[in-house]
């Protein structure tokens, strides 16, 4: 491969991301859910944005107001599911957007770095941002990532093209600060671009001191802006869901106890040989070998550095990238100190263009194998789209997502818009898929109210009855699992689960064959204002009977006689009939507690 003209090495960068990210756009619904949009936090940004769209406010169950979003990301996604109807729709729009994103990221980078280090080492290191294993975990999934990315590039070009003028005008310096603004607003921990900025321009900023102030006022006013509409509107000063994560890294953490977890949290290095790690040998921060190895890994890959260092340093001084190679590691240490273990795919982002920085610099000076180099990561692009429909081909039981797109569905079909349901894992895809009111109890998407009362204090059953919250979603195996032994969050407070199994039904399970893994849904059977679960002839594939809600107002008070003996087999006097339907509620709630959800009728 001989070195390209700029226009033939667009080309390649864009056709290049387009194959390894866009092919997934042919999948079905639920494979694309499987296989791009795994986690569920994404859906918290697709459920807000919808209800944003329809004029329902910055909510995510309809009902709390939260700011549990980065505001640009979400801003984006708004005109998204304003415009693209349905569920499916809108997720393939969303992939569109990141894909776009990330070509223009690709080919702003490289216009940067071509003339510093030449054609195949500037291709070689835009491709790397692909090619490299995990990637398309961080920028393919819904998240702020590929739009945090591209701005990174932009405030790095912009301060490139300011430091080229001898004595750049103010309003440069002022536009410089903007995208410094944007670039936080799209992720808060890339509020670090205005110190490096500073840092790095200081000796321009003494010699033209009125640029300090343009370059700082945008920066300030809409950090400004930001905290007090926060605090106005959600009555916090940051983003819920970043409270709620820092609480569970630093309070609440179920390893917090463990001094040797604890220790194997803080040895686990940020950098994108950890992924590799976490594929072959498991979570680093769980398992002994796994630290050991990672540690290991990295302290080849430093060593390799210093031996290099006189390329890195060449490389660095040509292509002038320590600016923005420091924004990203900063970026990373201030994700690590803040959240510990609970760092997520996403949050690897700039792990991973600084990596793709490094190997396009250590390649200046070489051009053969900047060549190989390029190709070889030109191949590792295209076959992402192979490997994801191999991925997109195996067994969907063998995901919980399967399962609880399911049970999305089934609440669809069985229940009333105005019911409410809870849970700890998958409310976001719960919510999207079954355009019911869900209220996600990991706190993320919720409102300060709830951080102060469940998050801080533990008051989850007076919260779930306070709420009004009749139905309880949970991870959970076999076809009747008990929620005592479902899937047990960390900010559970003790004994409350197993007095929540009390209070809740069994409605209905999906699992795979084997049992695990499966998703379950359970009933507050007592409400009487949205109905009771009764057995019903109808049977999920698995041959298991379902239990749908009836509402009392549907069938009468005086039908109720009927309904019981239908259940209990137990005659019930007519006096009985009469009374007060509070006490009728009650009834219904004795005999549900005692009856075995899923019996099979006869």
């Amino acid at each position: 491969m001989r070195d390209l003209s700029r226009r033939g090495a667009a080309g390649i960068i864009a056709a290049a991301f387009a194959v390894a990210l866009g092919g997934v756009l042919f999948l079905g619904t639920d494979d694309l859910v499987r296989t791009v949009y795994f986690w569920d936090d994404e859906f918290y940004y697709f459920q807000i944005a919808r209800n944003v769209a329809a004029g329902q406010g910055f909510t995510f169950d309809g009902v709390h107001e939260t700011n549990g979003f980065q505001p640009l990301w979400l801003f984006l996604l708004v005109p998204v599911f304003g415009l693209a109807p349905g569920d499916d729709l809108p997720l393939r729009a969303v992939a569109v957007l990141e894909i776009g994103l990330l070509i223009a990221a690709g080919l702003w980078l490289f216009r940067v770095l071509a003339p510093r280090l030449g054609s195949s080492p500037a291709l070689a290191a835009v491709l790397l941002i692909v090619a490299q294993p995990g990637s398309t975990k961080a920028f393919r999934v819904g998240m702020e990532s590929s739009l945090s990315l591209c701005l990174l590039v932009i405030v790095w070009e912009r301060w490139l093209a300011l430091t080229g003028l001898e004595r750049p005008p103010l309003r440069r310096w002022l536009t410089l600060g903007g995208w410094c603004s944007l670039c936080y607003l799209a992720r808060l921990e890339a509020i670090v671009a205005v110190p490096v900025v500073l840092l790095f321009s200081r000796r321009r900023l003494r010699q033209q001191p009125a640029a300090i102030a343009a370059l700082l006022a945008l920066p300030v006013v809409s950090a400004v802006a930001y905290l007090a509409w926060n605090r106005l509107a959600f009555d916090t000063w940051l983003p819920i869901s970043g409270m709620v994560k820092a609480h569970w890294a630093w309070v609440e953490s179920p390893w917090a106890g463990s001094a040797r977890e604890r220790l194997l949290a803080w040895l686990r290095v940020p950098w994108v040989g950890d992924r590799l790690v976490q594929h072959v040998l498991g979570q680093p921060f769980r398992s002994p070998a796994a630290t050991v190895v990672n540690l290991l890994l990295a302290g080849v890959a430093l060593a390799a550095a210093w031996r290099a260092r006189r390329y890195l340093r060449a490389g660095l001084s040509a292509s002038r990238a320590a600016l923005l190679l420091l924004c990203c590691a900063l970026m990373v240490l201030v994700d690590k100190a803040t959240l510990r273990h609970l760092l997520a795919d996403w949050h690897a982002a700039p792990l991973f263009l600084g990596t793709a920085l490094i190997g396009g610099i250590l390649l200046h000076g070489t051009p053969r194998l900047a060549r190989l180099a390029a190709a070889g990561a030109l191949l590792a692009c295209l076959a992402r789209a192979p490997l994801a429909a191999w991925y997109a081909q195996r067994d969907p039981e063998e995901h919980v997502i399967h399962y609880v797109l399911q049970a999305a569905r089934w609440l669809e079909q069985h229940t009333t818009p105005s019911e409410r349901m809870t849970t700890w894992r998958w409310g976001g895809i719960l919510a999207y898929f079954s355009h019911r009111r869900v209220t996600v109890l990991d706190g993320l998407p919720n409102n300060a109210d709830f951080f102060r009362r469940v998050v801080q204090r533990g008051e989850i059953e007076a919260y779930l009855k306070g709420e009004g919250l009749s139905w309880l979603g949970a991870p959970a195996c076999g076809p009747a699992p008990s929620f005592r032994a479902a899937f047990t969050p960390a900010q559970m407070p003790g004994g409350a689960q197993a007095r929540l199994e009390q209070e809740f039904a069994l409605a209905v399970a999906f699992h795979s064959e084997r049992g695990c893994p499966g998703y379950a849904l359970w009933r507050a059977p007592w409400r009487t204002d949205v109905g009771v679960l009764l057995p019903t002839e109808e049977q999920d594939p698995a041959g298991q009977v379902l239990l749908h809600p009836v509402g009392l107002e549907e069938r009468g008070l005086h039908r109720l006689e009927e309904l019981l003996e239908s259940v209990s087999g137990a005659r019930i006097p007519d006096a009985q009939a009469r009374r007060p339907a509070r006490e009728l509620a009650q009834n219904l709630r004795e005999l549900s507690l005692r009856m075995d959800p899923l019996q099979r009728l006869q």
